[in-house]
């Protein structure tokens, strides 16, 4: 939700889909999931926030909002440039982490990563292409703009095709 305030293209929330061809993102611009600690942080950006209906799934306190124009819908899809595992850990300084592709997946897994059914060879040999040729970081935050300004700087990193 920060970084969608902060201009940053929206493709969307809790679910994104891998195209066929297997480097490459759909948008599905769905609402933004807002976790129950971030809603004081958010709330400034997204003024009716407070007023959403809280909703509870998986054991976590959440609110749906649109993200009302902050976003562009893409027509068509787009290469990713990183996959970014964002954690948040009160009173740590910004730290980004390069992931290996077994950690990658691993974590892809832990977030319910799963193949169209009925999943097959094909489709499992392209998303471990997609997971080998996308770098991936976990990274850790205490401070939004901290976290922002760590993006920026690995999206300025990263090799421009």
């Amino acid at each position: 939700g920060y970084l969608v305030a902060n201009g940053y293209a929206y493709l969307g929330d809790d679910v994104i889909a891998i195209g066929d061809s297997a480097d490459e993102i759909l948008p599905l611009p769905t609402c933004l999931s807002i976790k129950e600690g971030s809603w004081i942080l958010l709330a400034p950006f997204y003024p009716t926030l407070l007023h959403t209906p809280q909703i509870s799934i998986f054991g976590r306190t959440l609110r749906y909002i649109p993200p009302e124009g902050n976003y562009k819908t893409m027509k068509a899809a787009l290469a990713p440039s990183a996959i970014v595992f964002p954690t948040y850990k009160a009173g740590t300084s910004v730290h980004v982490n390069s992931l290996q592709p077994v950690e990658t997946i691993i974590r892809l897994v832990k977030a319910n990563a799963a193949l169209a059914a009925p999943a097959t060879a094909e489709k499992l040999e392209k998303f471990l292409r997609f997971v080998e040729q996308t770098p991936a970081y976990e990274l850790t935050y205490s401070e939004l703009p901290s976290a922002l300004k760590a993006i920026e700087d690995l999206l300025a990193a990263q090799p421009q095709e």
